[in-house]
């Protein structure tokens, strides 16, 4: 390692200890309603707010509000925000089904409905937990599964694995499992589930599912159920590097979890709220909804990325050549494996982003980065380690 890639690496880990930013958006600063149930970011970095009064649009300066008196909205309660891959906008409510919007035309389905959640599979269709069942969506046609215990208990959350199994939380019923022919239903009464309302459903690149419930969260590897007791957990999401990050009630803070231990970012508003919903743009800021006092953007500056499990260059194989940099760099992985590759500038920002890489090495292409200093950060899939190293940028 040469002295000048030497003082590069050095600069990067000064900036672990950089701050972390809190801002709070409410009515006042052109929200439309404080009281938020869905955040979600469409392709071109615009936030959209689904609150108790309508929609917001934040494009970072401005605010554009969408209400059943002047846009196609079924009703103004809307309780999930969904953005398919043409980038039109899904919006679930409170009694009026779910209403599409392609920022141009309005259309509502599933009249009088209430819809809880949205998610889409790898064909396409698009599913949603109703008030009347799980209904699916294939641009024509539509199809509604109602097992009598299933639309009793409610469902909440809904989300389609890898093999097109989709898993259904409910509010009071556990969690369901849809194979497209059999329902199986998992309560505390038949498995290590340890609370029967289920809010929140994600699954992670290994394919486990994360249960966000009445006590915490739950892992199911479908096999093992491994429970993390805790706080009632309203909503949860995976960044980019595989932590689960959570929306609570009666805490002022964000959480992080690494499958380990839990890691707490205080919001030095010092507000005490009902966190409603998390969802992440792709700088790794984290979005919280909250019922009553708006929204919260936090911005760790750091990535998000946690201190702890890093391997400098100088402690591992991973290599970096040429660096400095003009056009290209390759980046030698220290053993074969499957990883995810994030490339951040010098305030942490995240320019480039590769979720899945198989083998021992990837190649950067710099050429069009802004001359600079920028972070690698390697996390291996299988042992969950993260490698770091640094990137010298010339013309």
């Amino acid at each position: 390692m040469n002295i000048r890639f030497t003082l590069v690496v050095l600069l990067l880990l000064t900036l672990t200890t950089a701050a972390q930013k809190w801002t709070n958006y409410k009515t006042a600063d052109g929200l439309i309603n404080d009281y938020v149930y869905a955040i979600a970011i469409d392709s071109q970095e615009n936030t959209w707010v689904g609150t108790n009064g309508g929609v917001s649009k934040f494009d970072g300066t401005n605010w554009t509000n969408y209400t059943i008196s002047n846009s196609g909205l079924a009703t103004d309660r809307v309780n999930v925000i969904a953005i398919d891959k043409e980038d039109s906008k899904w919006f679930g409510t409170w009694g009026g089904g779910v209403s599409k919007f392609d920022d141009n035309v309005w259309t509502t389905y599933l009249n009088y409905t209430n819809v809880s959640d949205i998610t889409f599979d790898e064909q396409k269709n698009i599913w949603f937990s109703t008030n009347n069942g799980v209904v699916k969506f294939d641009g024509i046609n539509w199809s509604t599964y109602y097992p009598e215990y299933l639309g009793a208990d409610f469902p909440q959350s809904i989300v389609i694995d890898k093999t097109m199994q989709v898993w259904v939380g409910t509010m009071y019923g556990g969690l369901s499992k849809f194979d497209g022919t059999n329902w199986t239903k998992y309560t505390t009464a038949n498995s290590a589930l340890p609370n029967d309302h289920v809010s929140s459903l994600v699954i992670d690149t290994v394919g486990n599912l994360w249960i966000a419930n009445g006590a915490g969260l739950t892992k199911y590897d479908g096999v093992n159920w491994t429970n993390y007791v805790g706080l009632p957990i309203n909503d949860i999401t995976i960044d980019t590097l595989g932590y689960i990050w959570d929306a609570i009630g009666g805490w002022y803070g964000a959480d992080k979890f690494d499958g380990t231990k839990w890691i707490t970012y205080i919001n030095p508003n010092g507000i005490t709220c009902e966190y409603k919903c998390v969802t992440i743009d792709k700088q790794g800021n984290k979005w919280y909804g909250t019922y009553g006092d708006g929204i919260f953007r936090f911005e760790d500056i750091t990535t998000g990325l946690p201190t702890e499990k890093v391997i400098t260059n100088s402690e591992s194989n991973l290599s970096i050549s040429p660096n400095p940099s003009i056009d290209e760099t390759k980046i030698s992985f220290p053993y074969h494996d499957k990883y995810s590759l994030i490339i951040s500038d010098i305030n942490g920002k995240v320019v480039k982003f590769i979720s899945e890489i198989n083998g021992t090495e990837s190649i950067l292409i710099t050429k069009g980065m802004k001359p600079g200093i920028y972070q690698a950060s390697l996390k291996s899939i299988i042992n969950n380690k993260t490698y770091r190293g640094g990137i010298l940028v010339t013309k």
